[in-house]
């Protein structure tokens, strides 16, 4: 017995797609000319991507009946599927025209407007709709939407509360009511109402991305995270969902969840790039780094191979991919592999990102000296007006239109910097910027800064770029006169918020490390654009006016290095507050064991070949001295094995090398030093964080004053802390004087003893001492640029 056309069309409305086409085949065969069987048949087959085959039986159907509304809607939902879409405009159009109060024609008519972007005339289909079927709440929705695009958002916010009358557990209608309101400016309500979405009903997976990426934007991760599980949870074998919720997991240092997240998207789809970089960038930070290279070279050889639908996602893909494996390359120290890498992916896309990856890099390189990398430096960073930086919002966007656009500017924003910085008698205004204010190198140095302002004299403003806020964020804002949270702007926004609190002298603490807006700096926000505190280099952008030095770590005879104006205080550029749980200083333990232990805590980036064959001189000039190394990826097998195996090379016996990971919590961490009788600082980019550390807990740094300031760091902390003894010429000169200190054990305990205390007295751990000569110098750049101006 056939199924009646009621039957079949049930089985269509509930998705069941295949049954329906049986249904409706049996009944073609019966009733061939039937043209609502012909029509309903079409829908089935489109719906199941068989667009041509719909269109043949339409064509049938509009042949028995030309003049039928239901046809031509069927007829132009077809069409609109094929692509045609000039053709399917028509068809909805006659579709109207017959039966003037066919809503759902009115309704996918906008939609086709939409779609094109012709906001007016898809909001004006969607009012038709709504005026024949005031209860329509698909229509009321993108109705909203068109209002908002059309920058209308008293009326768009309006009618995205109509909607959500209409449909209260639409996750859609409340997730579109947020976009309307951020436009508007209303950043807490825009939040309310995603929160509120998170509660509606089952949705599509791209509502859900983009609902996380909206809340992350606006700095509620824990609700974005909450997005990208419900993704997850109602798409459970899309390999997108999994990656979102991995990757946000992994922002908000769950690595456990995030991994294993991640270890699914791969699994659904294996070579993936977006999950597969995210799970190599989280094996990487967790120092798996042989793990990580395994699992990102064939999915790089996959991408290399697969066709993909344009040329562009084929180079994303690819680009992507060598960034992350150039950066575990990077990790465990291979130099020579990590830059092939990158240089490859910013080849394939020369965008803000891989250009500052490939920049950032160059400085660990020892076949180069500081001049050609000053020249790399210039050249790659030319074009950085026309980028922009990875940071910033992805503008909200509504189902079914994927329009993208700038919110309307800020009318709050009309004063110039130069009005401000003219504006006298007043404080100076000095805008710190960056991502790491947070659990970081670059959170403890400035916190010392921060807040020893002389606030008489400077008015202090802190764009604080932190994704995900932890405690040291927290401690730094307080007492801050000014402080913003930037994550989620765009680098417009972000300028014209800045022009507008009329900042004189503009310090960015990131340089070329992840997550920095130096594409924002070449956009020329402030008179005076310093590079300061994370980055040891010359940023080689023009729009940097100055940097920070001294005498030793940035001398006269390296000023072909720098195309920043150097500015240099009487002491060492950096300032740090000493970590409150850092354990006391241990005794000399050579006078215990009997020989002198070397140590590096240096990331092993910084430990390339160079630096490890002049270790092995000294071992060999040392012989019963042993060599410590601590640093994340010597939890990997492969990689201690590559260590030993060039060290063995050189001559170095295994047994007098201890390889170790790093441990938490940082109380643990410094109490290695307590093992360790001298540092010793690699050639090409020297310790930093890790030099401090050290000298806090005793140990002196043994160093070579190379050229550049990254290879130069360790001379001028020596001389700022009264260390020149253990600063070198050359490698030589550093053999001579590790042989030298090596017999003076007595000497190496009573520095260690009294170090902590002198260096208190210093301004390398005394904020007191260290501000006055960072104040005076951003006061004077600054008088010079407004007396310029």
């Amino acid at each position: 017995m056939l199924p009646s056309v009621e039957t079949a069309l049930a089985l269509l409305q509930r998705g069941e797609i295949t049954a329906a086409l049986t249904a409706f085949e049996g009944l073609i065969a019966s009733r061939p000319n039937d043209v609502a069987v012909l029509s309903a048949h079409a829908s089935a087959l489109r719906l199941a991507g068989r667009i041509d085959e719909a269109l043949a039986q339409l064509r049938k159907a509009r042949d028995y009946a030309p003049d039928d509304p239901g046809v031509c809607f069927n007829h132009a939902n077809a069409l609109r599927a094929a692509g045609q879409l000039d053709a399917a405009e028509q068809a909805y159009r006659r579709a109207v025209q017959f039966a003037p109060n066919l809503a759902p024609a009115w309704v996918n008519l906008g939609v086709l407007y939409q779609d094109q972007r012709r906001f007016e005339a898809a909001e004006q289909a969607y009012t038709a709709a709504l005026q024949i079927d005031p209860q329509q709440a698909t229509a009321a929705m993108n109705r909203g939407n068109c209002l908002r695009q059309l920058g209308r958002l008293d009326e768009a916010i309006a009618q995205h509360r109509r909607a959500i009358e209409l449909a209260p557990r639409s996750a859609q209608a409340h997730y579109n009511l947020g976009n309307a309101l951020r436009d508007a400016n209303g950043d807490d309500e825009a939040i309310r109402a995603w929160r509120t979405a998170l509660q509606g009903g089952p949705a599509s997976l791209t509502l859900w991305t983009r609902l996380g990426f909206s809340l992350q934007e606006l700095g509620d991760s824990e609700s974005a995270l909450a997005a990208f599980d419900r993704g997850r949870r109602e798409h459970p074998q899309v390999s997108q969902a999994h990656c979102n919720y991995g990757h946000m997991a992994l922002r908000l240092r769950q690595p456990r969840e995030g991994v294993e997240a991640l270890r699914r998207a791969v699994q659904l789809e294996p070579g993936e790039p977006i999950a597969t970089s995210h799970l190599v960038d989280a094996l990487i930070r967790n120092g798996f780094l042989s793990e990580a290279i395994a699992l990102a070279r064939p999915a790089l050889s996959m991408a290399q191979a697969r066709t993909d639908s344009t040329k562009t996602s084929t180079e994303e893909s690819l680009a992507r991919l060598h960034n992350v494996l150039g950066h575990a390359h990077v990790r465990s120290g291979e130099l020579d592999k990590a830059m092939v890498h990158l240089e490859e992916a910013k080849r394939l896309r020369p965008d803000a990102s891989s250009i500052s990856n490939l920049l950032f890099s160059s400085l660990y390189r020892e076949d180069i000296g500081a001049i050609e990398k000053a020249e790399l430096h210039q050249q790659e960073t030319a074009g950085f007006r026309s980028l922009r930086s990875s940071r910033g919002r992805a503008e909200g966007q509504e189902e079914p239109n994927p329009a993208n656009e700038l919110p309307a500017p800020d009318a709050s924003i009309n004063r110039s910097h130069r009005a401000a910085a003219n504006s006298s008698p007043r404080r100076l205004r000095i805008g710190y910027l960056s991502a790491d204010l947070c659990e970081h190198p670059v959170g403890y140095f400035i916190q010392p800064l921060l807040r020893q302002h002389d606030r008489t004299r400077f008015e202090v403003f802190v764009y604080c770029d932190v994704e995900s806020p932890d405690a040291l964020t927290g401690m730094l804002q307080l007492g801050m006169e000014h402080w913003v949270n930037s994550f989620g702007y765009s680098d417009d926004e972000l300028a014209r918020r800045m022009r507008a609190d009329g900042i004189d002298v503009l310090i960015e603490l990131s340089g070329h490390t992840s997550n920095n807006r130096l594409p924002l700096f070449a956009q020329r926000v402030a008179p005076v654009q310093v590079s300061y505190l994370g980055y040891p280099f010359s940023t080689g952008l023009a729009e940097v006016d100055a940097m920070l030095g001294d005498a030793v770590t940035t001398p006269s005879s390296d000023a072909a290095v720098y195309r920043e104006q150097v500015l240099r205080l009487p002491h060492f550029p950096f300032c740090i507050q000493p970590h409150a749980t850092a354990p006391p200083v241990a005794p000399l333990p050579a006078l215990r064991n009997g020989h002198i232990t070397f140590g590096c805590f240096n990331d092993l980036a910084k430990v390339g070949p160079a630096t490890l064959a002049l270790w092995a001189r000294l071992l060999r000039a040392v012989p019963d001295a042993r060599l410590q190394l601590r640093a994340l990826g010597l939890n990997d097998p492969p990689t201690c094995a590559r260590i030993l195996g060039i060290m063995s090379s050189h001559g170095v016996d295994r047994t007098r090398l201890d390889l170790l990971q790093p441990v938490q919590p940082i109380a643990a961490y410094l109490e290695g030093y307590g093992k360790i009788d001298i540092a010793l600082d690699p050639i090409a980019y020297n310790g930093g964080t890790t030099s401090f550390e050290a000298l806090w807990q005793g140990v002196p740094v043994l160093t070579i004053a190379g050229s550049g300031f990254c290879a130069r760091m360790g001379a001028g902390i020596n001389a700022t802390a009264g260390l020149d003894d253990f600063t070198a010429r050359d490698q030589d000169h550093f053999l001579a004087l590790a042989k030298s200190w090596s017999t003076r054990r007595e000497d190496l305990a009573a520095l260690r003893a009294n170090q902590r205390e002198r260096l208190a007295q210093t301004p390398l751990f005394n904020a007191s001492l260290f501000m006055p000569g960072y104040e005076r110098a951003l006061s004077d750049i600054a008088q010079r640029a407004i007396d310029k101006a």
